[in-house]
């Protein structure tokens, strides 16, 4: 059996990866991003949840998953956003937000930036960040004009917020919940 046939069987029957996977890390990373059934595209993936909308972001490093984390937001307050923004020309705006801890961190800057959206008409597909800490961060976004958005964010839940850094993959992951 194949080390992408083990990787991509333990993502879509929920299995703990095989441990001959852990010798080859940038293996396991580049199979998960991009092939793993498309379960995980671009970093982030949109889970169905009863209410609201549940959503799971990763990244290599923290800085990764923030910029993950800002991409699915896009995606689901615009999806096709991210094609759309390669072709027209992204407007930028500052942004700094400091929280208490990282998790924190994670929500207080995904909520500027749905605020920011509503604000401007924009979807914000990217960020670029001057600095970055432990409960504070500091950069520029930049997004698209937009008549309308196809779904709406109220707020995002600090409920089932933890990031985490996955022994199996190497991955800084966390949930989020969107309150529509």
């Amino acid at each position: 059996m194949s080390l992408r046939h083990l990787l991509i069987t333990s993502l879509v029957f929920g299995q703990s990866y095989d441990r001959r996977l852990l010798k080859y890390p940038s293996v396991a990373y580049n199979i998960c991003m991009s092939h793993a059934l498309k379960k995980i595209t671009q970093g982030f993936e949109l889970l169905p949840h009863a209410a609201d909308t549940r959503f799971k972001a990763c990244g290599k490093t923290l800085k990764e998953l923030f910029h993950n984390a800002v991409a699915g937001v896009a995606a689901f307050m615009k999806p096709g956003a991210a094609l759309l923004s390669r072709r027209v020309r992204k407007e930028k705006q500052p942004i700094k937000v400091h929280a208490l801890d990282m998790n924190m961190l994670l929500i207080e800057f995904l909520s500027e930036i749905v605020a920011q959206s509503d604000i401007h008409g924009k979807v914000y597909t990217d960020v670029v960040f001057k600095s970055f800490g432990e409960n504070f961060l500091e950069g520029e976004i930049a997004g698209i004009k937009t008549d309308s958005f196809d779904r709406e964010i109220k707020a995002i839940s600090y409920d089932e917020v933890d990031i985490k850094k996955n022994p199996d993959t190497g991955l800084y992951e966390t949930l989020l919940v969107f309150d529509v």
